[in-house]
């Protein structure tokens, strides 16, 4: 054993000096890079070339290839999921609000007849399928300010024709905000000697026109027109410039949000005061402008206002909320043309606050008529009993 350490003691004496020499000649040579080797390599700093470190990087390798092919697996599943989870909790937000028309006496929609020289085009779905977006939770509140904003145009002075206008009115029913209003339009058409009284649908129903073969009123020359309040109307053309087209909705600046926390008012501020905005919690709309500045008053005063009903908090997204909020206004069909597109979450972290109208008597006696369903079929017998008769 001495034996052997010396002549290895001797062989990397002798390299060594061959290396010298022959770096000082200015010439390479075998025994340089043998020596060279020799110096450098030494397996007691290299933990990798120790004994399982490849059968554990082969391990940890295979692991990764799995996930990799889970992950391309379930991408598309998860994307659908998305997609269906923002558009069902945007249609259960939808079917909150309440909608009134006029029906005769079989209970069938008034369509309103416009003499037309052309067909109307009818609004026909594209199936377009877009790659569901994430919410960003950092900037969601920025993000949804910015749906209410409204692209200023120049002011443009325009004429028409009686034909133009004679054609592009199309026939539709008419479905109102307002309860009120439509009771207006059933007395209206009852003094023109038409038989008609009140019904009410789901907003929710009516927006599935947008989907192929969910029609409310299954007729393809016949559109649905939702009328708001008129109080919305005049604010969104004025707010929103003559070129407002859709629904009006609004929220004021700094948005109101509803939570199920029960925080302290100094948590709720300090929380208010954070730039991530919780994904259990959604931001709150209204259909006029009146309720979205009434109901951030309410909010406003107590800090956190509670509806014991529900069991909600509502909360305004700011550290001092002003006294009078901006109110700003954007279309329904805006959002749900988002919710429908790439932004689908918009779905699930917006709460829809159906409007409170005072109901006038007649009102409600249309009403009490309406949700009588023996009232229909007697319509219908006597409409052929008064037939027979004649």
């Amino acid at each position: 054993m001495l034996i052997l350490r010396r002549v290895v003691c001797l062989f990397l004496l002798i390299n060594k000096w061959i290396g010298v020499s022959e770096a000082l000649n200015g010439r390479s040579s075998k025994f340089q890079k043998l020596s060279l080797l020799s110096r450098t390599v030494n397996t007691d700093n290299l933990p990798k070339l120790k004994e399982g470190y490849i059968k554990k990087q082969g391990k940890e390798l295979k692991e990764k290839l799995e996930k990799k092919r889970c992950a391309t697996v379930l991408a598309p599943v998860l994307e659908t999921y998305e997609r269906y989870r923002g558009q069902l909790g945007f249609s259960l937000e939808l079917q909150k609000v309440s909608l009134y028309y006029a029906v005769d006496y079989s209970n069938d929609p008034i369509v309103s007849q416009y003499p037309k020289n052309e067909k109307h085009e009818v609004y026909k779905p594209q199936n377009q399928f877009h790659k569901p977006k994430k919410p960003n939770y950092y900037t969601l509140v920025k993000d949804f300010l910015s749906l209410f904003t409204q692209e200023k145009q120049d002011k443009t002075q325009a004429t028409y024709s009686l034909k133009q206008l004679d054609t592009g009115l199309p026939n539709g029913v008419m479905l109102f905000m307002d309860p009120n209003a439509c009771a207006e339009h059933v007395v209206e058409l009852n003094k023109q000697d038409k038989e008609a009284r009140m019904a009410s649908t789901k907003l929710n129903t009516v927006y599935k026109l947008f989907e192929t073969g969910l029609n409310f009123f299954r007729d393809r020359d016949i559109v649905n027109l939702v009328v708001p309040f008129s109080e919305s109307l005049v604010y969104a053309t004025n707010k929103g410039g003559s070129n407002f087209n859709g629904t009006p909705v609004f929220t004021t600046d700094p948005p109101i949000y509803s939570t199920k926390r029960a925080d302290s008012s100094e948590e709720a501020e300090s929380s208010a005061s954070e730039d991530k905005f919780n994904s259990k919690d959604k931001l709150v709309v209204f259909f006029t402008p009146t309720e979205a500045k009434e109901f951030y008053k309410k909010v406003r005063w107590e800090k956190t206002y509670k509806d014991e009903k529900t069991g909600k908090y509502y909360r305004i997204w700011s550290k001092s909320p002003p006294y009078r909020p901006d109110v700003k206004v954007t279309s329904l069909e805006k959002i749900y043309g988002r919710v429908h597109g790439s932004e689908p979450f918009w779905g699930y972290l917006l709460e829809v606050m159906p409007p409170t109208v005072k109901l006038e008597k007649r009102t409600e006696f249309m009403l009490k008529e309406s949700s009588n369903l023996l009232l229909a079929p007697w319509y219908s017998l006597k409409k052929v009993l008064r037939g027979l008769s004649l």
